[in-house]
């Protein structure tokens, strides 16, 4: 999905394409991991030109953008709503316990455990979530250092 596609989408939305949606979408478009919606303000409030986009603009943006299907929602244990370009194949967060820090795994490892989902069941899982939480490299080479 290009950049265009999703302008659009939201020109053929009864959505305004203003300077603060453009900001939004394109930070996501541009990061290739799902971000909250702090995490947005603090990329695309350093421009500018959008001095006076804040916090409550970036959510109302976010929640437009999801109804109609160009951002779609994602949760995090730890950060709670996460948003990402809709469509795009999702990844799984490991959280480490002890320092805090995220880090994304490049692929899902559950398509086989939907597949057998759906032979055992018949039902057909959409989207799912799970958490991972544990230590990271850094602080687990603290301990033994210690």
């Amino acid at each position: 999905m290009t950049l265009e596609s999703l302008y659009e989408r939201i020109r053929d939305s009864s959505l305004r394409l203003t300077k603060g949606k453009l900001a939004v979408l394109e930070c996501l478009y541009h990061q290739h991991a799902s971000l909250t919606a702090q995490e947005i303000f603090d990329r695309v409030s350093t421009q500018s030109d959008l001095e006076s986009l804040d916090l409550v603009t970036v959510y109302r943006t976010l929640e437009a953008l999801t109804k109609i299907g160009v951002v779609e929602q994602v949760e995090h244990s730890v950060k709670g709503r996460k948003f990402q370009i809709a469509g795009r194949s999702h990844s799984h967060t490991v959280h480490c316990i002890v320092c805090g820090v995220d880090v994304e795994m490049k692929e899902c490892l559950l398509e086989s455990i939907e597949q057998k989902i759906e032979a055992q069941t018949g039902f057909r899982a959409l989207r799912h979530t799970v958490n991972f939480y544990g230590e990271c490299a850094l602080c687990i080479s603290s301990e033994h250092e210690a």
